[in-house]
């Protein structure tokens, strides 16, 4: 079995904060891609 030491919590934070960053910015590409959708729609 695998022991938890301080070095595993602060990986994990990282990973987490990684995790957010990562969804924050699929969320705001998201965002672009649906306004970029729906100029697409008013030119067409």
């Amino acid at each position: 079995m695998h022991t938890v030491g301080p070095g595993d919590l602060e990986y994990g934070e990282k990973t987490e904060k990684l995790g957010n960053e990562t969804q924050t910015l699929f969320k705001l590409n998201w965002q672009e891609t649906l306004k970029n959708g729906e100029n697409e729609k008013c030119t067409l």
